[in-house]
């Protein structure tokens, strides 16, 4: 009986490194996707600006992963929940964004006006 009882332990362990495991991944690939696009869709003059608030969205999520970690401790559906919504919400936000293969982009915004009214 008490065999029983330390291998469903140690499935419901497994299963808890599977979601970690997998919710690490996704995110970093979201984040890099996100710096990627943030690097090329921006034109040269805010492009530092953007990769500075992009770095910083970064860095928040450092300072607040590990509170949420240790919240999740009692509360497990917490911790993983948040997590979740984070990871569906950059999911969304970079299926959303434009592909920019092939395309040439303006330096700054009065020439990307420019480019907008000649097309039109």
């Amino acid at each position: 009986m008490e065999q029983k009882t330390i291998s469903s332990s140690r499935k419901r362990t497994g299963r808890k490194w599977y979601w970690l495991d997998w919710s690490w991944y996704h995110t970093s690939v979201s984040f890099i996707m996100l710096m990627i696009y943030t690097l090329k869709l921006f034109p040269a003059c805010v492009r530092n600006g953007a990769s500075s608030m992009a770095r910083q969205t970064l860095v928040f999520e450092a300072v607040f992963s590990p509170i949420l970690i240790s919240a999740g401790r009692s509360n497990s559906i917490l911790s993983y929940g948040v997590f979740g919504w984070v990871i569906l919400c950059c999911s969304v936000f970079v299926f959303c964004l434009p592909e920019t293969r092939g395309v040439t982009l303006s330096d700054t915004m009065d020439e990307q006006e420019e480019k907008e009214q000649l097309a039109m």
